[in-house]
Parts: structure tokens; C-alpha cells; sequence
């Protein structure tokens, strides 16, 4: 069974509609807005997120597949404001996320605009999807120090296609990264670690090694609401983090008391929603390592008591 105990496909599939059926009225209002930002990430890094719809509609994130057309490209005005800011691209790693960036069909352009402009290094952060096609493989490869970062969240379709929401997108991302691989683009691969996936991450880690030549980023989950049930859901405990055992996995963002005896990366992005703030308890007064701590989110306090 590659879904973790206690939680098969269906029950997932369940979950995944709640999540949706809690947020849609506040996505659907988030993607009409249209809106972009730009936000340096220290002296020589770039962010640039655009909303778009998604290609998967994942169990944890508030980025769902809606609408089911896309919006206007946002591509334009983004290059425009770029133009007129004070930002200084030249030099700069810049990347670029939002729900799926290659939905807009102007995404090229930006590329373009930002080889131009100087960029030192482009990442995009997608789902893979689109890298099936050779053809947008083939483009990306013209443009220098490009780099891609994608997700897996199984080991197998069962897991990663019941976390996506989408039938047949592990058979897909992994056609995709073959490609990179063909067209020597460099990638990285990142996961989420959930309650359906942390039972198979060392699998899955083992997986990115053997088949990729990869190393596996396992991001903490990012809270989408105050809401404690589904915080439940979806939020392993942090003793089975501590039981990866994988010399392949880099933890991104976790308490480093909860797994003591291995490194744990910063993100330079910081997010500022009320649900995602984070607060020390009383065992953080002796901790060593509460230096290069920013705390626990508060809502993992309140759902599991202690760390």
C-alpha cells in the first residue's frame, strides 16, 4: 500500500473535495484579481509569483484548478511594472512561481525579457506537466542557466496522482524530468510531507536517487487556514519526520528540534498570513538550536499540543 495507514485513495479524494468546496469562493476571487508581486530575497535573488489557474488540484494547497479557463496572460503588465521598478534584474537569480506558470502562453517572453535584462540564473517552479512536451523542452533549453524545480509526492501514480488530484500526472512528471535529462536542463525535486505521503518519502527519496540522479527537498507543510480539521488531515506529527531515515532527503523549514540530528534549509520567502504564524513554547527556552529558529507554527502547537 503506497498511501500511508489509515488513508486510501477515496479517502483522499474526499478530502480533496472538502478542501475545494471550503475554498473556492476565496480562489475564485484571488485569480480574478489578477495581481503579481516581485520580492527580492537577499542581495541577490528575485521572486516573481503571478496568479494563474493550476493543473492539479492538490489535497494541501489553496492554488486549485479554478477557473477552468484561463485568465488574461498577466505577462505584459508584469514586464511592464518590472521595466519601471526599482529591481535591479542584472546579476540576480530570479524565480518564478504561481499556480502553474506555463498556463500562461506569455511565459516565454518573460524569459526572454529576463535573459535580456541580465538575469544571472531562472528557476521556475512548476507542477512538470507541460515538460512532457519536447517541443517546450526544447525552448527552455535556449535560454542560459535555466533551471527547473517540480514536485513529487509518491513513490508511485497511487500516491502522487491521489495527492494531485490528477489522474495520470506521475506517469506524466516523470516522462517530463527524462526530458531535462536529455536536454541537460538541471531540476530539482521537492515534495510535500503529509499525513497520505510521510509513510513513503525515504521510498520516494530513494526513487529521485536511483532513477534521476536527484536529491528529494521535503518541504514542511504551509498551514492554508486556521481550520484545525483540516490542519489535522493533512499534518504529519513531527516523530514520523523523525523517523526518515533517508541520507538523500533535505528538509526544508522544519523545526531543527524535531529532527536534531539533520540539516534543515531556510526559505528565503517568508509568508505572513495570521494561520502561518509561528511562536516558541516552553521547550524552546533550553533548545540549542533556537538561533536558527524561527519557532513552530502556532496551529501545530494547538492541534498536537508539543513538538
Amino acid at each position: 500500500n503506497d498511501v500511508s495507514v489509515g488513508h486510501t485513495p477515496a479517502d483522499i479524494d474526499q478530502l480533496s473535495k472538502w478542501t475545494q468546496e471550503r475554498l473556492t469562493g476565496w480562489l475564485q476571487q484571488k485569480v480574478a484579481t489578477g495581481k503579481w508581486f516581485v520580492t527580492p530575497t537577499g542581495a541577490d535573488g528575485l521572486h516573481i509569483n503571478f496568479e494563474t489557474r493550476c493543473d492539479y488540484s492538490c489535497i494541501f494547497c489553496d492554488a486549485i484548478s479554478l477557473p477552468p479557463e484561463p485568465p488574461r496572460s498577466q505577462i505584459g503588465e508584469l514586464i511592464a511594472g518590472l521595466d519601471a521598478s526599482t529591481h535591479r534584474i542584472n546579476g540576480r537569480n530570479v524565480v518564478i512561481s504561481c499556480n502553474e506558470p506555463f498556463l500562461d502562453p506569455a511565459l516565454f517572453r518573460l524569459l526572454e525579457h529576463l535573459k535580456n535584462r541580465g538575469a544571472a540564473g531562472i528557476q521556475i517552479v512548476t507542477t512538470g506537466l507541460a515538460l512532457i512536451d519536447r517541443k517546450v523542452v526544447v525552448r527552455l533549453a535556449q535560454i542560459p542557466n535555466i533551471s527547473i524545480d517540480l514536485p513529487l509526492y509518491g513513490a508511485t501514480a497511487r500516491t502522487h496522482d491521489a495527492v494531485t488530484g490528477r489522474r495520470g500526472a506521475f506517469k506524466l512528471v516523470t516522462t517530463g524530468i527524462k526530458n531535462l535529462i536529455d536536454a541537460k536542463i538541471p531540476f530539482s525535486i521537492h515534495t510535500v510531507a503529509l499525513r497520505q505521503n510521510v509513510d513513503v518519502l525515504d521510498r520516494l527519496a530513494d526513487l529521485a536517487r536511483e532513477r534521476f540522479n536527484a536529491m528529494l527537498y521535503v518541504r514542511h507543510l504551509i498551514p492554508v487556514s486556521d481550520d484545525i480539521r483540516l490542519y489535522r488531515e493533512l499534518q504529519p506529527q513531527y516523530k514520523k519526520i523523525r523517523e526518515l531515515n533517508s541520507p538523500n532527503i533535505i528538509f526544508i523549514e522544519f523545526p531543527p528540534c524535531t529532527i536534531p540530528d539533520r540539516h534543515v534549509e531556510r526559505s528565503p520567502l517568508k509568508n505572513d498570513q495570521p494561520f502561518t504564524k509561528k511562536v516558541r513554547i516552553k521547550a524552546c527556552r533550553p533548545c540549542p538550536h533556537k538561533k536558527a529558529c524561527d519557532g513552530i507554527y502556532k496551529i501545530y502547537v494547538t492541534t498536537f499540543k508539543e513538538p
